[in-house]
């Protein structure tokens, strides 16, 4: 599910969950408690996306991100914690017409 608001230049999206995967394999969020950091390897990206960037996602929670989205000349960067079972999702759009139209 992507952001419930329209994208701007900055991106003030912040996590407010992890999550946990119960035995039946259907994932389930705990809130993050104040102080606890959840568990796994700190990673910081940086990337650029040609035009712009519709939003950032670790496990299907949108995450804090610098840089403007609308700006494929800058840089954006952003860090989360990593386990194996980490999903990174990006997703961005391009203002040329597609390929063959016109």
């Amino acid at each position: 599910q992507g952001p419930t608001r329209p994208p701007s230049n900055e991106s003030t999206y912040k996590p407010t969950e992890f999550p946990t995967t119960k035995p039946t394999g259907y994932p389930t969020f705990i809130p993050l408690t104040p102080g606890l950091e959840p568990p796994g390897v700190p990673v910081t990206c940086s990337f650029t996306i040609d035009n712009k960037v519709l939003g950032v996602w670790v496990n299907g929670h949108p995450v804090q991100v610098s840089g403007k989205f609308d700006d494929w000349n800058t840089e954006k960067t952003f860090s989360f914690k990593a386990t194996p079972n980490t999903v990174l999702s990006i997703k961005g759009m391009d203002h040329q017409a597609p390929i063959g139209a016109g």
